[in-house]
């Protein structure tokens, strides 16, 4: 996909294979921004990774829990640039524990769509630069990343944003009054993943978190999502 000199006819092929095929995108097509160093690598399967795709892509509502720095925000980043690059009027949801990892969140979103071939990039100069969201407004697509709260009322107004067929949450066991905003975001979704389902397009709940503690209220609701 990356060679410079192919046909259009082949860029035509790998883009329809790219869209139906998440594996073949992520194996051949989805790169991540180097550490170190000047170049993107491929993308590193584990079986964390290769579980939480597979279950998001059978419908399965799944929560993660991976050691740090072994790429649990890039295996969700990669699974959703191909879903907003991929299809047409998607809106995604996601919460997430605090303003600066929303930030470094939405700054890895557009590392890694810089990384892919130009031809299957379709961002254009009037997509969004800010640090709350990810556009495609030619697809007219857009991920929102919204911040829970220590008050009630405005976790459950971030909540209340979970109303998509796809929604993320992020750090699950450090999200502050994570029982009601994440409550509030499964259930405000029912009815648009059903209609998804329907349409037979992916759909679902994607709970992501590195290990929390049993002595703070949001850590005893990870762990009681993950017992039960």
């Amino acid at each position: 996909p990356f060679d410079p000199n192919l046909s259009m006819e082949m860029q035509a092929k790998v883009t329809k294979e790219f869209s139906r095929n998440y594996w073949y995108a992520v194996r051949e097509c989805i790169r991540i921004p180097p550490v170190a160093g000047v170049d993107a690598v491929p993308y590193k399967f584990h079986r964390a990774n290769v579980a939480l795709a597979w279950l998001y892509l059978a419908r399965v509502f799944n929560l993660s829990v991976i050691a740090r720095q072994r790429g649990k925000t890039m295996s969700v980043v990669a699974l959703l640039i191909w879903l907003l690059n991929s299809r047409a009027n998607m809106n995604i949801s996601s919460i997430t524990k605090d303003d600066e990892l929303r930030a470094s969140t939405i700054q890895t979103f557009r590392k890694v769509y810089e990384e892919l071939p130009a031809y299957l990039q379709f961002r254009m100069s009037g997509d969004s630069r800010n640090t709350t969201n990810f556009t495609i407004n030619g697809l007219s697509n857009i991920i929102k990343i919204v911040v829970s709260s220590l008050s009630p009322k405005r976790a459950y107004l971030a909540g209340r944003g979970g109303t998509t067929s796809t929604c993320w949450i992020d750090e699950v066991a450090y999200v502050p009054n994570a029982r009601i905003a994440i409550g509030t975001a499964i259930a405000s979704g029912t009815f648009a993943r059903d209609e998804a389902a329907k349409l037979g397009h992916p759909s679902g709940v994607i709970m992501t978190t590195t290990a929390g503690r049993l002595d703070d209220p949001d850590g005893q609701y990870a762990y009681g999502i993950a017992e039960n």
